[in-house]
């Protein structure tokens, strides 16, 4: 199995994340955002990260992109990558 898209949408005050994988498998987070141009700027860089790898295994995904650091300002969308990958697994 493998992640072929990351998705996002801001309803009301929340910001849902969806990923998607090769299986049809998804899965689901949200979080409190306040700037909404700034989250699809790192949920795009976070997506060219991880397209490929398997969702399956959270502990690889989490080594991919927390070499950035997983505070203050992307660590809301790190952690909820992170529950996706969960909720897939």
């Amino acid at each position: 199995m493998k992640i072929v898209d990351i998705k996002a949408a801001y309803i009301g005050q929340e910001y849902i994340i969806r990923v998607c994988t090769d299986k049809g498998i998804d899965g689901y987070c949200s979080f409190e955002i306040l700037n909404v141009d700034f989250s699809y700027a790192v949920l795009d860089w976070f997506k060219k990260q991880l397209i490929g790898v398997d969702p399956t295994s959270p502990n690889d995904v989490m080594r991919r992109i927390r070499r950035m650091g997983g505070n203050k300002p992307w660590g809301k969308y790190v952690s909820a990558i992170e529950v996706c990958c969960w909720d897939i697994a």
